[in-house]
């Protein structure tokens, strides 16, 4: 009977020897290493005709590998205009008003890493009253698309009595 015996792994102190008849059997696990690239949305809940709305994204790979190629874009809402967005966004249009698509190239998010964005809005004056949905995507080389959204209503204006 010949005997089989497994090599010694490196940086292991010993090795599992399995010794059965008949022909070699070999098994492997295979590990994927995969990016898990995560999205989170929040906005101002109220906000009147003319004031403003802010909105953030947390972006985070959870995965076990590095995400490439990461954008996120978000399409304003109707009835608002660009006020902020820091240097690293470009707007589909000048001016950056609803319906405009805003782009960040986030570039690599690596394992454990974590990237945040945020924007601000003004609602026009004559704005319709309601909720405006804040949609924002996800996307990276290795990885679909995936959506966040957050929701902001607009109100009339509170007078005051008196």
């Amino acid at each position: 009977m010949r005997q089989r015996g497994a090599a010694l792994a490196a940086g292991s102190d010993r090795t599992t020897t399995s010794q059965r008849p008949g022909p070699l059997t070999l098994a492997s696990t295979l590990v994927a290493r995969a990016p898990a690239t995560t999205i989170a949305a929040t906005a101002t809940d109220k906000v009147i005709r003319g004031g403003q709305i802010g909105v953030d994204a947390v972006i985070s790979n959870m995965g076990s590998a590095t995400a490439t190629d990461t954008t996120l874009t978000a399409r304003l809402p109707a009835g608002t205009t660009l006020v902020f967005a820091g240097t690293q966004a470009t707007c589909s249009a000048n001016p950056c008003v609803g319906e405009s698509t805003l782009s960040w190239s986030l570039g690599t998010l690596v394992p454990g890493g974590e990237r945040s964005v945020s924007y601000a809005l003004s609602v026009d004056a004559d704005a319709d009253l309601g909720q405006r949905t804040h949609v924002l995507t996800l996307a990276s080389t290795e990885e679909n698309e995936q959506i966040a959204e957050a929701t902001t209503t607009v109100v009339a204006r509170c007078l005051d009595a008196g």
